[in-house]
């Protein structure tokens, strides 16, 4: 008897089909995978499961008695712990206030010294080495997961739910993470895994179920299937999954930095004296393990960060105290690394962020009025390029799932058609599909003269897509190569600080 099973589930929204019927079964000990395509309604079936929505038909049996589940605290109470994409955690208080916030297991009066010993023996079995007075906003991004998967942790459940939970990970943390689901395993949780990623799913799953566009496609063994096979049953399609390339011809340099270095939020060197020297047309990338000052130095090269340096020209013009507006007005755009608290503003509609920083120009301006009609009128085309699912461009972008969200950021960023494009992970969260058509645009933006920086912890994307790699380590450039004049190992060792 399975553990879980969700029958004939179903869930609409206004325009748009979530679930329907869907059908899938947890057994006990196993990893299930969920795998689906942006916008399939993995998350959604599994918010159902967690309390977070109610389902509009079908029903949930936990242990074989139905159940009725109209919070996360009854589902939690049920046995079901949810891990989410982008994480519930309170930035200013600590990982111990973090864990008993809202906890009825903490008692009216918490026991420090009790509560302490318990995360820290949860924390030490499962290599987490978390310290319970760290504030959450000091800790790095697989830190901070870490805290959400213990405070889960803590209330003992059977089941687990992790919602895109590599999305934000490097491919370091991601094996360190996959560790932990197999420790979990063993220690017999049973767990549910959301994801888009082939590799991923094919690497952690006993059991591998299909979603496609809200409904239920199969359930097969990992052991019976292929990354290919997976691919298609997903997208519908044969997925290529690498593009076909042609060398770029290289202008004179666009973009040249010389020592500079730049701090972090926690105040440290984060960039260390770096020189960078970027030419027109190239695709350049930017290779390295997360932490190492890439995303510090693409804010600073765009005006979001303080930056120290002794010279920085872009576009033919001296740059001393760069700022966003004046470097959009260069020519500059950023796809960044945190779509919800930079890339968007999640309260506002898609055609609003789709002109959030584009106000200023005469194809959406007239004079003291915005052009609405052009706006939405772009905005569904770009709905229709980039298969953006949505229950209706109106409708705030926070309602989006996170791979859309995405979508919103890079149609709104490669709309504009820049001279030069920071392209902070700009796969991060898209399923195979997407990246595929992804990469194709990027190759047209390139053919049309943009000049692109590619930031990406995907090493694959990195070598499709760049003409030249430099690899940071410890906030310096350590390695700058032709993309083919060295083998994949020499990068990957570099990321390491080996050269």
């Amino acid at each position: 008897m399975p553990i879980l099973k969700m029958d004939d589930i179903c869930k609409y929204f206004p325009g748009i089909i979530a679930n329907e019927n869907i059908n899938f079964e947890l057994e006990k000990g196993e990893i299930h995978s969920i795998l689906g395509e942006n916008g399939a309604g993995k998350s959604t079936l599994m918010n159902i499961l967690a309390g977070f929505y109610h389902p509009d038909k079908g029903r949930i049996c936990i242990k074989g008695g139905e159940v009725k589940i109209h919070s996360p605290a009854e589902a939690l109470g049920l046995g079901i712990g949810m891990v989410h994409q982008h994480f519930h955690l309170s930035e200013k208080h600590t990982v111990y206030e973090n864990i008993i916030l809202g906890s009825k297991k903490a008692g009216f009066i918490p026991d420090r010294k009790k509560l302490f010993a318990g995360i820290n023996e949860i924390s030490k079995r499962y290599g987490f080495d978390l310290d319970p007075d760290d504030r959450v906003w000091k800790l790095g991004i697989a830190e901070q997961q870490k805290v959400e998967i213990l405070k889960i942790i803590y209330h003992n459940p059977s089941i687990l739910v992790f919602d895109e939970p590599t999305a934000v990970l490097t491919s370091i943390e991601t094996e360190m993470f996959f560790t932990i689901l197999k420790k979990l395993r063993s220690d017999g949780y049973s767990i549910i895994f959301i994801s888009h990623k082939l590799e991923e799913v094919m690497n952690i799953s006993d059991r591998i179920t299909i979603l496609s566009r809200g409904r239920f496609v199969t359930t097969i063994k990992t052991e019976d299937t292929t990354r290919e096979d997976l691919a298609e049953r997903m997208i519908g399609r044969k997925i290529v999954f690498t593009v076909t390339k042609t060398p770029a011809k290289y202008g004179e340099d666009i973009l040249v930095l010389k020592n500079a270095s730049v701090k972090n939020n926690r105040g440290l060197s984060a960039v260390d004296r770096l020189d960078l020297s970027i030419k027109k047309g190239e695709i350049f990338g930017i290779a390295g393990v997360s932490g190492n000052g890439q995303i510090e130095l693409a804010e600073a090269l765009f005006g979001l960060r303080r930056m120290d340096h002794e010279g920085y020209v872009f576009n033919s013009v001296k740059v001393a105290h760069p700022k966003p507006k004046m470097m959009m007005n260069l020519g500059m755009k950023l796809i960044p690394a945190d779509r919800k608290k930079t890339g968007t503003a999640p309260g506002m509609s898609m055609p609003d962020n789709f002109v959030l920083n584009r106000t200023e120009e005469e194809v959406f301006s007239g004079g003291f009025f915005l052009k609405t009609g052009r706006i939405n009128s772009d905005t569904k085309d770009s709905v229709i390029k980039y298969d953006i699912k949505h229950s209706g461009i109106k409708n705030p972008v926070r309602n989006l799932s996170g791979g859309n969200l995405q979508k919103v950021i890079v149609a709104r960023e490669v709309g504009s058609m820049p001279r030069f494009l920071i392209a902070v992970y700009p796969s991060r969260g898209l399923d195979i599909g997407a990246i595929e058509s992804l990469h194709k645009i990027m190759i047209e933006e390139q053919k049309k003269g943009a000049t692109i920086l590619l930031v990406s912890e995907e090493l694959d994307e990195i070598f499709s897509l760049a003409d030249r790699i430099g690899v940071m380590f410890k906030g310096k450039l350590i390695k700058t190569v032709e993309n083919g004049s060295v083998s994949d190992n020499v990068i990957a060792l570099a990321m390491g600080g080996v050269i």
